[in-house]
């Protein structure tokens, strides 16, 4: 688990979290809960910084959002392509 909040520690636990990664890496499954943009912005952040390390098939990223869609106020191209 890694926290978010405050938000100022984020980058640091993410890179603490990398850094063990790199020592002992195994498959994750990171799961974020909010599908705006913060937590969408997040959830391909984190896909990009461990998959470099551990190989795509081995970083697996779920949203959590209560919405029936992610960025609902955004146009079908853009749900589509983040999708």
């Amino acid at each position: 688990t890694i926290p978010t909040r405050p938000i100022a520690d984020l980058v640091r636990r993410l890179e603490e979290e990398t850094e063990r990664l790199k020592v002992d890496p195994h498959p994750v499954h990171v799961v974020v809960v909010g599908g705006g943009a913060a937590g969408t912005e997040l959830s391909m952040s984190v896909k990009g910084r461990w998959s470099p390390i551990l190989g795509d098939e081995n970083v697996r990223v779920t949203v959590l959002d209560s919405n029936q869609q992610l960025l609902p106020s955004e146009s079908p191209a853009n749900r589509q392509a983040l999708v």
